[in-house]
Formats: C-alpha cells, structure tokens, sequence
C-alpha cells in the first residue's frame, strides 16, 4: 500500500503479511517512508481481520513500534476503528530528543526540554486524545499527570494538569536556548544521538546587579496560533539552583488567539514567594512581553544568595513589578 498526503509531507509504503501461526495477531505490517519530511518507520501486528472504515463489532488488538526523525514510539492495545482510530486504548512508551519535537510530528505545541523517556495509556474518544498514568523522566526530572487533546475546535486545544515532584534547574536549559546539559543527557541514556543546536536571540536585560547578557530561545510565532492550551504544572521541588535560590514553582498556563499567560505563577525564592503572571502577545512582530510580579512574603536567611536576594526584597517589598519587554 502507498500512503501519500500533501498535507503533512507524508509518502509511506506499507507491506502487509499473514502469519497464521499467530491466532491473535495474524496479520502484519512494516512500513517505510517519509512523514513531515522526516524519515518514518513503523512494523507491528493486528488482528485476524482489517475494517477500512466500519466500526469493529468488538475491540480489534494491535500493537505498533513507530519511529520519526528521533522519536520512537512503542504502543499496545485495543481500537474500535482502524480508520478513525475511535475507541483508541493503548499502553504508550514515547522517547526523544525534545518534547518540542511533537509539535511538527503530531502538531501538538509543547515546551523545549532535554531528551526523554515517557509511558502512559493513551486513548481516542471521537476527536479528543486523552494521555493519563504519564509518567516521564526528563532529563534529571520527573512529569506525572494527565492530558487532552481536543480537535473538534477550528483551533486544537490542550488541557490537563502536570506536576514533577523534582525539577532539575539544569533541564530548563533548553526552555531558554541554551544547549541540552550534559547532566541531562547523561539521565537518560537510552535515547541516543546528538541532538539539533538551539536557535538562540542574546537578548540584553537591566537587574539589579547590572546589565548582563542572557541566551533566550527564540520565539516561534506560528505555535502561539497553532494551538489553544489551558494546563496547569507544578514543581513540587526544585533542585541544582546555582543562579538564585529557587525551589518551588506553580503555574497556570494558557495559550489563545496568539496570547502566552502564566496566570498565576508562583515562584517560592528562598524564604518568599514572588507571585503574578507573565503575557506574550504573538498577535505582533516582534511578540510583546510583558510581566507583573509581586513579592507575596519573605523572611531572611543566612546563606549569601539569599541574603543578596533578601536585599533585593528589601528595596522592593510589597511593591509591584512591571517590566515590559519585546521578544527579539
């Protein structure tokens, strides 16, 4: 069988064949080509009859190992629908370079990380995709909770709630351009190969300290649009911290209409708590940034950073922080 579709820059052959010996999963498949001009690979087996477009009369087994560019992806279960892939019901493992890396394969807009390792159960309801039980390493850090995703919207959205009870300060390197760490890559040394070198914008900001110069990612406007998202993380703990000492975070993020909010955020920095939110409008170009934090409580400590952030709390407590930047 020959798979072509323009819209996805797909061209994939795909050879079947009986095995009779198996009683469950007769038939097999391997296919081979290109899907988002990435090379593509698939092989797995199903069972002893294949539906092209009415539903199954009972929940037909399967299972699938897929690989695109450096993605791979292992999953076995049950589907109602092999054409619309309705009544979908699999456990998943999914592993790569960068989460980031989805948003081209599948279309689903996610954050810039180190490799990883994930599993879960993943299903299919209609138009709606739903990943619970996840479970995933990344980098140093852990990610626990559930997704959705929705397509029946003009625009897809993503909704669901994630928390990693340790977030590795060092995996965060990649959210803001800056190459994957070596610790990073060493946590998960299943995943193999070098990885693409980030886009970076040096991008010059006043602290109180002084100007420094700081690598930021650059920002990918068309995502903004592509996607809807109302998702919920926290950082339970947050460890590696050398910069200043943060170790909690929780935050609200909503993606709409072109608009990034982390409404609220919450940061506990030492003994405090700086509180607010933070707004990317991608609706202009360059995408206006603009954030308002406040510093909710603080108490002293005795190391030096936090006696340098203290100080920095001093001049500043209870007020509020306005800071309006253009994303380069």
């Amino acid at each position: 069988m020959h798979f072509i579709d323009a819209a996805h820059d797909a061209d994939i052959h795909t050879d079947f064949a009986i095995d009779s010996a198996n009683a469950e999963l007769p038939l097999s498949f391997k296919a081979k080509g290109v899907w988002e001009k990435e090379n593509f690979t698939a092989q797995g087996r199903t069972g002893n009859v294949l539906y092209l477009s009415e539903p199954l009369r009972k929940p037909f087994p399967m299972q699938i190992d897929a690989a695109a560019a450096a993605t791979t992806l292992h999953a076995q279960g049950s589907i109602d629908s092999l054409a619309t892939l309705d009544g979908a019901d699999a456990q998943f493992n999914l592993q790569g370079h960068d989460l980031a890396e989805l948003y081209k394969l599948i279309g689903v807009v996610l954050p810039a990380t180190p490799r990883y390792v994930m599993r879960g159960v993943l299903s299919k309801q209609g138009e709606v995709w739903h990943a619970r039980q996840i479970a995933a390493k990344v980098g140093n850090s852990d990610l626990n909770g559930e997704l959705s995703f929705d397509r029946t919207h003009k625009v897809p959205v993503l909704t669901g709630k994630m928390v990693s009870h340790s977030l590795d300060y060092d995996d965060l390197a990649p959210l803001i351009g800056l190459p994957e760490q070596a610790r990073s890559a060493a946590a998960v040394p299943q995943v193999k190969g070098e990885r693409a070198k980030p886009l970076t914008a040096p991008v010059r900001t006043a602290a109180a300290a002084g100007k420094k110069v700081l690598p930021e990612a650059a920002l990918d406007l068309p995502r903004l649009k592509a996607m809807e998202a109302d998702v919920q993380y926290e950082a339970e703990r947050i460890v590696h911290v050398r910069p200043l000492p943060l170790n909690r975070a929780r935050v609200h993020v909503r993606m709409k209409d072109g608009v990034l909010q982390l409404d609220p955020m919450n940061l506990g920095v030492g003994g405090g708590t700086l509180a607010g939110e933070v707004r990317i409008n991608g609706n202009s170009n360059p995408a206006v940034a603009e954030e308002h934090l406040q510093v909710a409580r603080a108490r002293k400590a005795n190391s030096p950073e936090l006696l340098a952030i203290r100080e920095r709390i001093e001049m500043q407590a209870r007020a509020q922080i306005r800071v309006a930047r253009r994303a380069r």
